[in-house]
């Protein structure tokens, strides 16, 4: 099982929100954690063979649970999501750290 951490950016309504973003990919299965706004959350998803991800898992934010379905392209050395919560769509950017 193959592990990235990755320093991103949560793009929403009221600005940019800084975390990261710990992926963990086995085959098809991708599973990880975001830690953004003060709040570590998991998701869980598929990878395809062209690389593209599609993942849910929810977001806490300082006043609700937003639960999302999310795609996009996750590579060594970036990620970029589109998080659809069925109300916004919120974007994700990021690249890789330098290592553990």
């Amino acid at each position: 099982m193959k592990e990235q951490k990755y320093n991103i950016v949560l793009y929403v309504p009221l600005g940019k929100r800084y975390g990261t973003m710990t992926v963990c990919m086995e085959r098809e299965m991708i599973r990880g954690e975001i830690n953004i706004m003060q709040h570590l959350e998991q998701f869980e998803g598929k990878q395809y063979p062209d690389g593209s991800v599609e993942i849910s898992g929810k977001l806490k934010t300082l006043v609700r649970l937003i639960y999302y379905k999310g795609s996009g392209m996750i590579s060594p050395a970036n990620v970029r999501l589109l998080l659809d919560t069925g109300e916004d769509i919120f974007e994700i950017e990021g690249i890789a750290t330098g290592g553990d």
